[in-house]
């Protein structure tokens, strides 16, 4: 890390970060990508919506109206925002642009193209695909600070920004509009790396759109990036110090003033009695652990084959190169620990015990992978059906076979602790 040739300290240059790996390339790649996984919408921005004509069109309508707002208040209207959250929709109803996304930010990133062409529409697509760009991007930027390796960090901005659970979300653009979170881990480890206050201020501006971008992304991703500050001083990354811990309470104290503004009305439409969503609806609508083998029906490769738990909206399937890349890393870091820890086998039969654990274990975590691939395997071995199905049994299998591994080997031990 010392001899970086003048890099500053955090911030690691490798030699493979080129012209070709850099940042720019990056945002260039990834917005070739977008525009070619949504073509043709990029021959008709002006004049076609992606998706349905659902959400997308009142999400269009909300950023309209509050980018017309914004431009008049920054035109010399001073009372243009008086009016913001009771919109021209519901009437009398009070409040009625909190009966969904306020899509602040959103009208913010709009607000030069709409002040020039007055076209939701067009404004609405750009948003769309700057989705993908930017959380390509932002993720590049965080992989390349913790890997300092451009080529890992092209590949994770690919992996994050076009992972296939995206798909069934096409319609919602501020859940699409998840680029600030990795943009928020970027700027707290570049503080933690550096104690720079940009690097800090830039994280808590990025946390604070994030959760204005999407309400569902207030409420999981604030914790998230708290428990990230808390793992950041706990590993010594940084030392907890008062004068650290208050430039945290001021930053969360501004980040709190600005929400705050966003949150109040829809707490008024509380105290006025609208009715909350059920709780039914709200399971319905809800992932499990069997939507991580569950894919969009219009994703091309797996979405008529990948389909263990079918429900709206409940594909969290990550993508087959995710679940290879993380399955290697996983492997090769088990592979590592495990040669650290030699000698430890102990007697003759402690080490047969080992091995035929192992083997039941890779074996079974192998039937794992293939369930969630397929959806199940069915096959002959010298005239003898096999059939595996069931994800829930495998994992047992799996998880039993790791316990006996653990318990007859100590040097299983001694790597499942590193």
């Amino acid at each position: 890390m010392g001899a970086t040739g003048g890099v500053p300290p955090g911030r690691v240059r490798r030699a493979d970060d080129t012209r070709w790996t850099g940042p720019a390339a990056a945002a260039a790649l990834y917005t070739i990508a977008a525009i070619l996984l949504t073509w043709p919408l990029a021959t008709a921005l002006a004049t076609a919506i992606p998706w349905d004509l659902g959400d997308p069109l009142l999400n269009a309508w909300i950023i309209a109206w509050g980018a017309d707002h914004l431009w008049r208040f920054l035109c010399g209207d001073f009372t243009a925002l008086a009016g913001y959250w009771h919109a021209n929709i519901f009437h009398p109803a009070p409040y009625a642009l909190a009966y969904s996304e306020h899509l602040f930010p959103q009208a913010v990133q709009a607000l030069p193209i709409w002040a020039l062409t007055r076209n939701p529409v067009l404004c609405y697509n750009l948003l769309f695909l700057s989705t993908f760009v930017l959380s390509g991007l932002g993720t590049y930027l965080l992989v390349r600070e913790l890997t300092g390796d451009a080529r890992v960090a092209l590949v994770g901005g690919f992996c994050y920004a076009f992972a296939p659970y995206r798909i069934g979300q096409y319609s919602h653009l501020q859940v699409l509009s998840s680029q600030w979170m990795p943009l928020a881990l970027y700027g707290f480890k570049r503080y933690f790396d550096t104690g720079s206050l940009r690097a800090l201020a830039g994280a808590a501006a990025a946390a604070l759109t994030q959760g204005l971008s999407c309400g569902y992304y207030l409420l999981f991703f604030a914790p998230l990036a708290a428990a990230y500050v808390v793992f950041g001083f706990a590993t010594r990354r940084r030392r907890l110090t008062a004068v650290a811990l208050a430039q945290f309470a001021v930053v969360a104290a501004i980040a709190a003033a600005c929400t705050w503004p966003f949150v109040r009305p829809y707490l008024e439409l509380r105290a006025l009695e609208f009715p909350e969503r059920p709780l039914a609806e709200v399971a319905a609508f809800s992932a499990d652990v069997r939507s991580y083998a569950t894919t969009h029906a219009a994703q091309w490769v797996w979405g008529s084959r990948l389909r263990m738990h079918p429900k709206p909206e409940g594909e969290l399937f990550p993508g087959l190169v995710v679940v290879l890349l993380a399955i290697a890393a996983v492997a090769g870091e088990v592979r590592h620990r495990w040669r650290d820890a030699r000698g430890l086998e102990g007697p003759g039969w402690r080490m047969i015990a080992t091995r035929v654990a192992m083997a039941i274990a890779a074996g079974a975590l192998l039937v794992v992978l293939a369930i969630v691939v397929t959806g199940g395997i069915s096959m002959r071995v010298s005239g003898v059906r096999v059939r595996a199905s069931g994800l829930y049994d495998a994992v047992l299998r799996a998880t039993a076979a790791a316990i006996v591994l653990l318990s007859a080997s100590r040097r299983a031990r001694a790597a499942a602790r590193a």
